[in-house]
């Protein structure tokens, strides 16, 4: 049987001062992904724009607010479905969707050495690869003032990366950075076999 978060673990992890429960999902992943989104009720965006977003924002990532009543969010715990198949993770912010896209588009092509290249940090393999090999500066950019904290499961492992920012105002008076903190929660600390719940209580997932 598969261990992977619920909504109660959700409930317990997410932080009430971290804002609004966002998925970034990476339609590419599965087929109906796409048709899913663009019925949601709440906020939705392709991270693509103009030409490409018209081109493969059918296989694309989006960036959805969960709502509490969302069916996206139902299909995503159902059976762990949205965690085992990759379909993305999810991240909490104090920004509109609007903001957040508009940061999360800095990161689709990044430098490296000396060339560009696309960045899928959408793909939760991906981005549980790359956080690590992020050094303090690069994980602060890419955090920044937009994604408070974030929820990944790592398949490899079959746990779940927990990355959240916070420093003292000493370390950032001398850095000016704010350091990314990790936690792992290993199988043994996961539900087992979440089935797809009527959710939480409010309008939005937040705790």
């Amino acid at each position: 049987m598969n261990r992977t978060p619920d909504l109660a673990w959700l409930r317990a992890r997410t932080d009430p001062r971290a804002g609004a429960l966002y998925a970034l999902l990476d339609c590419a992943r599965e087929p109906r992904l796409h048709a899913w989104i663009r019925a949601e009720t709440a906020p939705h965006q392709c991270l693509f724009s103009g030409v490409q977003a018209l081109r493969l924002e059918r296989y694309g990532p989006w960036c959805v607010e969960l709502h509490v009543d969302s069916p996206l969010l139902g299909r995503w715990l159902d059976q762990g479905s949205g965690w085992m198949q990759h379909w993305g993770w999810m991240f909490q912010s104090t920004k509109s969707l609007p903001s957040v896209v508009r940061h999360l588009r800095r990161f689709l092509q990044v430098q490296a050495q000396g060339r560009p290249l696309y960045w899928r940090f959408y793909d939760p393999r991906v981005f549980c690869l790359t956080l690590p090999e992020l050094n303090v500066g690069q994980q602060a950019e890419f955090f920044g003032d937009c994604i408070q904290r974030v929820f990944c499961f790592d398949h490899r492992h079959h746990r779940v990366v927990e990355a959240w920012q916070q420093s003292s105002l000493l370390e950032r008076a001398l850095t000016g950075l704010r350091r990314v903190h990790v936690r792992l929660h290993e199988p043994q600390s996961l539900p087992l076999t979440p089935t797809a719940e009527p959710a939480l209580t409010g309008r939005h997932a937040r705790t």
